[in-house]
């Protein structure tokens, strides 16, 4: 959609609490080391050459929530299917668990997952998403 609008940008509302549950879930969704692409703070699509922004990525929801508050704004919701629901549901309640624990739980997952992260290869790219994809799958 951005490349038919000619947008060279596109900006993101993803913070660092949505990134960190996203993260995990690409983890517990066997994505590996790729889900470190959807999380960085700023991503280049190579096929398009658009790039996609994510301001909030250092600030917290809790943060964006007590400004949204503040300021009488309201944010909307994603609708996903039954099935990404439950895990989505599950990774989102073990961090904000720990979050509230430990206040260094959200930072940290996603400087590890920026650890994860390959280096940019031309190898094979997911159809959906563009991200790098494993390249040799354990044998079943």
């Amino acid at each position: 959609m951005a490349r038919e609008r000619d947008c060279q940008v596109v900006l993101l509302g993803s913070n660092s609490t949505r990134l960190a549950v996203h993260a995990l879930l690409s983890t517990v969704t066997g994505r590996g080391r790729s889900g470190a692409d959807c999380t960085a703070p700023v991503e280049v699509c190579p096929r398009t050459n658009v790039k996609f922004v994510r301001p909030f990525r250092d600030i917290s929801a809790r943060a964006v929530a007590r400004f949204n508050y503040q300021h009488n704004l309201y944010g909307l919701h994603e609708d996903l299917d039954q099935s990404h629901r439950a895990l989505q549901s599950m990774c989102k309640d073990f961090v904000l668990h720990l979050q509230d624990q430990q206040t260094s739980t959200v930072p940290t997952i996603l400087r590890t997952t920026d650890k994860t992260k390959r280096p940019v290869t031309m190898g094979p790219r997911c159809s959906m998403c563009d991200c790098a994809l494993e390249e040799h799958w354990p044998s079943l």
